[in-house]
């Protein structure tokens, strides 16, 4: 496996003689390190936030509920001078197309009121497209057939195996999962007849999961990404509002500062043609690529925190997103990433010197960060899965922005705090796999009080991969009930002593 780069520790300098005794495990290490801030007692961090298309989920509130914790210790007990400044990304390849989608559809039933022989006749063919696409061995299922045919393709996967060998499942038998519900859902209405099929909304709620990336595939590129950037907005701004109530919810503190892709278009773009200017990226057909190759004969270094992973063509991959070229003969290394993107036909769009685009993922972060924090910072946290390609980008692109020479660079980031997955059953809580269960259906529904799962929370190392059991919520509950009632206990003993001496 290859080792991490070296980590300069900062110093203290005379001024911080009494700073508080504070070690922190290291991402950029992997062990505990002092803790010294760039200056007296200050400290600047930087919180990935949330990719705003959907509702978060229980890991999402585990990542979160860490950080909020860890911050809580160091402003409240260590007295240091926090400013933690999180962004919202609102501008991302999953928002394009979920915006996409739910636009679409949408027009699409407003041309219709009810499950007239278009509507069925569409659901068929999107039925058909999805089951070549995501489930190839039921490619030539029909809906009467689902239900019998799923179980002699999918059979050991539904019922909790792997797909291959004798392991035990995880994210990819997840996703065939997911792909079977879809598909059953939609196979579900498709296999009513005409006189017996439900309304056109329930039709559509059962449907939508094949409908959407069929109308998606078939009409993106009649959205006009300048004009119509209200679509996308439209759904960030949703999630973003539902977002900050499931964190109030969960007494986690707003942030001192939250920044926004979108407010940052301008910055964003010069941010790239800095690092451009200065050697480190080459532009192909109006998108952007950061040159890893040249940075690194630089001096500089790639891969700070996974290196192991640099070459782990999966990962980069969907770091590059869904909607990314594929073709990419062109980059001059394979870990070469976008930094800005040449946009398509149905993508959001601003200009820039090398024509109509939007910015890459890891760009986003650097150009926000690095405008609040300055050229270096303390603290950067997220989830694990953001390690590698994610915050690897980050590191690399901030530092050949930063300097010029990559031999003479500093590290960006002093201290990273990655928080662990949050586990059901074997496999990682995700959205995009849609095996999770959202923070307001989980407090609603009372499986969890916000205290129960804070204390949930509690029980595992922030950075240690967590998985939640009946054992564990009765835990939280235990917990919970023996806290409030020492409180109960304290306030009736308070009163008393109120009345004797009164």
């Amino acid at each position: 496996m290859a080792t991490q780069p070296e980590w300069r520790a900062p110093q203290r300098t005379t001024e911080q003689g009494n700073l508080p005794s504070l070690v922190v495990y290291n991402s950029l290490t992997r062990k505990k390190d002092a803790f010294v801030p760039i200056s007296g007692k200050k400290v600047g961090w930087y919180a990935c936030g949330p990719t705003v298309y959907d509702d978060a989920h229980l890991g999402h509130a585990r990542n979160y509920v860490s950080n909020d914790i860890i911050r809580r210790i160091m402003s409240d007990y260590f007295k240091f001078d926090v400013n933690f400044v999180m962004n919202i990304t609102d501008v991302d390849d999953k928002i394009i197309l979920e915006g996409r989608k739910r636009y679409l559809l949408e027009q699409f039933l407003e041309n219709h009121e009810t499950v007239d022989e278009e509507v069925r006749k569409v659901t068929e063919e999107a039925y058909e497209a999805y089951l070549a696409k995501q489930l190839p061995l039921l490619k030539d299922s029909k809906p009467s057939s689902f239900l019998q045919d799923e179980k002699k393709a999918y059979g050991h996967v539904l019922s909790g195996k792997a797909l291959e060998g004798d392991g035990p499942p995880g994210d990819r038998e997840a996703k065939v999962k997911m792909h079977l519900d879809t598909t059953r859902a939609a196979a579900e209405v498709l296999a009513l007849p005409s006189d017996k099929a439900p309304g056109l909304e329930s039709w559509a709620e059962k449907a939508s999961g094949v409908l959407k990336p069929f109308l998606d595939k078939k009409y993106a590129h009649t959205i006009d990404g300048r004009k119509q950037h209200d679509i996308f907005t439209k759904l960030t701004k949703l999630y973003e509002k539902r977002f900050f109530e499931d964190m109030q919810r969960l007494n986690v503190r707003a942030p001192d500062k939250l920044v926004r892709v979108t407010e940052y278009g301008q910055k964003i773009v010069d941010f790239v043609k800095q690092i451009q200017d200065n050697g480190y990226a080459y532009d192909h057909e109006g998108s952007v690529y950061y040159d890893t190759t040249a940075w690194e004969k630089s001096g500089g270094v790639y891969a700070r925190l996974q290196p192991w992973n640099r070459n782990d063509q999966e990962l980069q991959a969907d770091g590059e997103g869904s909607l990314s070229a594929n073709a990419t003969s062109f980059k001059k290394a394979n870990s070469d990433f976008a930094l800005w993107k040449g946009s398509k036909p149905g993508e959001p769009v601003w200009d820039s010197p090398w024509g109509a685009g939007r910015p890459g993922w890891h760009i986003e972060c650097s150009a926000m960060a690095s405008d609040v924090l300055g050229k270096q910072m303390d603290i950067h946290s997220g989830g694990i899965d953001l390690a590698f390609p994610h915050h690897d980008n980050e590191l690399a692109q901030s530092e050949a922005y930063h300097h010029k020479c990559g031999a003479e660079s500093e590290q960006w980031v002093n201290y990273f705090l990655h928080m662990g997955h949050l586990h059901i059953s074997g496999s990682k809580m995700s959205k995009s796999l849609k095996n999770f269960t959202t923070i307001k259906t989980a407090l609603d529904r009372g499986d969890y009080t916000p205290r129960q799962m804070r204390i949930i929370f509690l029980r595992g190392a922030w950075k240690d991969q967590l998985e939640i059991d009946d054992d564990m919520r009765k835990a939280g509950r235990s917990w919970e009930e023996r806290i409030d009632n020492f409180f109960i206990k304290q306030r009736h003993e308070w009163h008393i002593d109120a009345r004797i001496g009164s």
